[in-house]
């Protein structure tokens, strides 16, 4: 058992700090790689855009060139020497791939990739776009799959434009550097990356073999304080254990508590055996004092019950009299005597209404007893309402009106309570209501 337990607790230890150093080695690990592929691909990123502006710069600079000898040539008509230097540029530069001179209606007068075109129009596309410019300007296409950048010069004649030169490079040389430096930005990542988790891995089974250790230097005290924790919870008080408190200096605290503990629930033990032998013989006082309580409640509802008849029934009596005499011309005109009878009608009132408070008093509980919650259908609350109501509105100028709008509905509540309440309530609208209704609404 002592082996099995040690095993739990050394997993339960040990995985989280296995999981821990797997995740915090792996977090930092995809950090490390993610920073060097950004860093990566800027640098290919900033050596593709160098490599472009490093084209651009070389097209201006000759196109700047070409035509500045273009135009002083153009003057005395030596186009051969134009075309003899048109062809030695492109044959000095792999990139250039043609040169063309065209005056402004589209006729080529040189064109070193296609010789053959000299003296025709010319009717393409980047032919149009060319001869729209009225500035230098650079255009960028795709023709017969070659992707193409071609730098537009204007040529001038006496102030105004003649034709244009077009130098136009091809993009492929530049694409297959670009993609030389992206296979080897690759590379380099997939080589930084198997690096990277070589590492992570060495890290990881360190990481493992300390935990390991660590782990063990902490279940095998827990172990031995899981199995005194055990005895103990069998009631075996006076179980002690070995430990060796010098190999882990920090369960010191925790073994003299145990041992403390041990001596406090042998003394907390014996006392709550004396606590339970006491409680149980005040249960007893209290059951008999309970049963007296319950009888003197029965018979104080039967003397109320008594006394209520006893002075209802003449008191009734007394105010119907009272009424009918009131109504005698005789005694609407005795003044004196009508005063009498009205106190005596007021008097037997104030005792009736005696009679009702007496009556509230039969369905209060005794004093100390505790409520009673349940869940009880919503009609139950008014149980015995109409009956006191008629009884208390016996000379019908006041009429009571009920509205139950939780009949059916179930509610979890203190039935004696909340019909208390009610009962009181109506009880003192009745007192205070000489002529109208009462209603009484239950939502």
């Amino acid at each position: 058992m002592n082996k099995i337990n040690s095993q739990s607790i050394l997993i339960k230890l040990l995985l989280p700090i296995i999981a821990v150093t797997i995740g915090t080695v792996t977090a930092l690990t995809l950090f490390i790689l993610n920073n060097e592929r950004v860093m990566l691909q800027r640098a290919s990123e900033q050596n593709i855009s160098i490599m472009r502006e490093s084209l651009i710069m070389r097209g201006r600079i000759l196109s700047n060139n070409l035509a500045r000898q273009t135009e002083y040539n153009l003057d005395s008509f030596d186009f051969q020497t134009l075309s003899a230097l048109y062809t030695k540029s492109s044959a000095y530069d792999e990139e250039l791939s043609y040169v063309i001179l065209m005056d402004k209606s589209g006729v080529a007068y040189i064109h070193t990739g296609s010789p053959e075109a000299a003296g025709h129009q010319l009717e393409a596309a980047e032919d149009q776009f060319a001869l729209s410019q009225k500035k230098p300007g650079i255009n960028e296409f795709t023709k017969s799959n070659v992707s193409m950048i071609e730098f537009i010069i204007p040529i001038q004649q006496n102030k105004k434009i003649w034709g244009y030169l077009r130098l136009g490079y091809s993009l492929n040389v530049l694409n297959a550097k670009t993609s030389l430096s992206k296979q080897a930005l690759y590379d380099e990542i997939n080589a930084n990356i198997w690096n990277t988790v070589l590492i992570s891995i060495g890290f990881i089974l360190l990481g493992i073999l300390v935990a390991y250790y660590v782990s063990r230097k902490i279940t095998q005290p827990l172990s031995e304080l899981t199995s005194w924790a055990q005895e103990l919870s069998r009631g075996k008080f006076n179980a002690t254990h070995t430990i060796n408190k010098q190999a882990f200096r920090e369960l010191t605290l925790l073994v003299d508590s145990f041992e403390q503990m041990s001596k406090n629930l042998l003394d907390s033990t014996q006392k709550l055996a004396d606590y339970n032998h006491k409680l149980t013989e005040k249960n007893k006082a209290l059951e008999s004092a309970t049963r007296l309580i319950e009888a003197a409640d029965e018979r104080k509802n039967e003397l109320l019950d008594q006394l209520v008849g006893e002075l209802r029934g003449p008191m009734q009596f007394i105010i119907g009299t009272n009424d009918v005499l009131l109504e005698n011309e005789w005694v609407q005109k005795n003044k004196g005597f009508k005063s009498s009878l009205e106190m005596i009608q007021k008097t037997c009132r104030k005792l009736i209404e005696s009679t009702d408070e007496l009556q509230g008093l039969k369905n209060m509980k005794i004093k100390g007893n505790s409520s009673a919650i349940s869940i009880v259908p919503g009609e139950v609350l008014i149980d015995g309402v109409p009956e006191l109501m008629a009884h208390i509105l016996i000379d019908g100028k006041v009429k009571f009106e009920i509205e139950n709008q939780v009949e059916g509905q179930f509610i979890q509540t203190d039935k004696r309570i909340v019909n208390d309440v009610i009962m009181n309530l109506l009880r003192n609208a009745a007192r205070f209501t000489r002529a109208g209704s009462i209603s009484l609404s239950l939502k």
